[in-house]
C-alpha cells in the first residue's frame, strides 16, 4: 500500500501531467481526496506548477512569487515571520529552504522516518518528440 508519493524536481513537470496523476492516484485508491489521501513529498519550484491540485491558496501564490522574483513585499513577510513563531512544528506546512543541502538533509530525514521500504523510480524523455499531453 503506498502511504507517500516523492517527487523530485517538480518544476520539471507539466501542470496537466500533475492533475492526471492525482486523478489516477485517487481513483486507484478509491478515496475522494486529493491524492487519495497519501502524503506528497515534492521539491522544486513550486511557482512553475500552477497545478489545481496544488496550488489553491492566493496568499502562498503572491508569497511565492515575491521570494522567486526579489520581491517580497509586507504582507508577504508578516506571512513567513507567521509561521517562523510557530510553537509547535507543523509537518503539513510548505517549508522553503536557502541551499539544496537543507532540503536533501530534510527530505532524508523524512523519509527515514516513514520506517518503510523505499522505491526509487527514474523517468526520463527521450526522442524528437517527448511525450506532451
Amino acid at each position: 500500500m503506498v502511504k507517500a508519493l516523492v517527487i523530485d524536481e517538480i518544476s520539471r513537470e507539466m501542470a496537466c501531467f500533475f492533475n492526471k496523476l492525482e486523478y489516477i492516484v485517487r481513483t486507484i485508491k478509491e478515496i475522494d481526496e486529493l491524492w487519495g489521501g497519501i502524503q506528497l513529498v515534492v521539491s522544486g519550484d513550486f511557482l512553475q506548477l500552477p497545478g489545481e491540485c496544488w496550488q489553491s491558496d492566493p496568499k502562498l501564490i503572491r508569497l511565492l512569487q515575491g521570494i522567486r522574483g526579489g520581491d517580497l513585499d509586507t504582507d508577504g513577510l508578516k506571512l513567513l515571520m507567521q509561521g517562523r513563531c510557530s510553537k509547535e512544528p507543523d509537518d503539513m506546512v510548505v517549508r522553503l529552504f536557502a541551499r539544496i543541502i537543507d532540503v536533501k538533509q530534510v527530505n532524508n530525514e523524512r523519509l527515514k522516518e516513514l520506517g518503510e521500504d523505499i522505491i526509487v523510480y527514474e523517468t526520463f524523455d527521450k526522442g524528437e518528440k517527448p511525450w506532451i499531453d
